[in-house]
């Protein structure tokens, strides 16, 4: 396993930790009334990235591996951020479900709407990847990419030592390849234009469906915090966190499956992946 991966598979595992720690906040906020206990655990969250990316670079000093500091801070934070966000609300929806059912009742939530959203989250990541798996030639795109990591390595390295003979040997290079970029954004477009018709067609109809329906809850006020409530608008129907229709809740679910599919797929590497859903990957390496 490259260390790359292994850094991913390790800010994901944390984003698992710091959502049970986050459960465990509101759990005590039900029983004994921890006061700003979503607060607590948004804090807890960032806290650990921080904590992770020292314990990394200063204990196993992965820094000398991946080139910098900076590199290890950000090598797979949008994986733990998108985990964290989308796994938290996916839990807490079924777990407030369990702590303040009396509010799925006065707002009409029903507990089979969102379960069938999950499911239907699920199945569409699955299917997308597992198409883009099909239709990919993945140990190609591999070895593109590796070439790829290569190159930029040693573009890197010319301008930081002006070494003449390195630049020349690395722009005689350079349209090969930029050949093979183009190679892998058009594996990465096949599936996705087979797959974005259909899918869209199918968005909108359900979209429709579930129309001003209530099916999952965001675990904190958003709109609340600093500088984010200016863009982020919302009523709280719950005391702690707010309502999500349908839009919401699929968005948010089919980021915490995505890593999981695609990485079980073998799909995600290099910036390639079958998306969240119909659409494609935000998250690069």
């Amino acid at each position: 396993m490259e260390i790359k991966d292994k850094v991913y598979y390790t800010k994901f595992l944390l984003a698992v930790r710091t959502v049970l720690v986050c459960h465990i906040l509101t759990i005590l906020d039900a029983l004994y009334g921890l006061p700003n206990a979503q607060l607590w655990g948004v804090g807890f969250g960032w806290l650990m990235v921080v904590v992770d990316w020292a314990i990394m670079v200063y204990i196993f000093k992965l820094d000398e591996k991946l080139g910098s500091k900076g590199k290890v801070f950000m090598e797979g934070l949008g994986t733990y951020v998108l985990g964290w966000v989308s796994l938290w609300t996916i839990t807490y929806t079924l777990l407030h479900w369990l702590l303040w059912p009396e509010i799925w009742i006065e707002y009409n939530v029903n507990p089979i709407n969102t379960l069938c959203i999950l499911l239907l989250s699920f199945g569409i990541v699955f299917g997308t990847s597992g198409l883009a798996r099909i239709m990919m030639d993945i140990p190609r795109l591999k070895r593109y990419q590796k070439e790829i990591d290569k190159h930029k390595k040693m573009e890197k390295e010319a301008k930081e030592t002006k070494n003449r003979k390195l630049m020349i040997k690395v722009k005689r290079k350079q349209k090969y390849i930029e050949k093979i970029q183009r190679k892998m954004m058009w594996q990465r477009l096949k599936p996705t234009l087979i797959t974005m018709v259909p899918f869209m067609v199918m968005f909108f109809i359900l979209n429709w469906f579930f129309s001003g329906v209530l099916v999952g809850f965001f675990p904190f006020n958003v709109w609340e915090a600093p500088i984010v409530g200016m863009f982020i608008q919302g009523i709280p129907v719950s005391p702690r966190g707010f309502a999500l229709y349908f839009f919401g809740f699929y968005l948010t679910s089919s980021f915490g499956f995505s890593f999981i599919v695609q990485k079980v797929l073998g799909i995600k590497f290099g910036g390639m992946g079958g998306g969240f859903g119909g659409f494609d990957s935000f998250e690069q390496k």
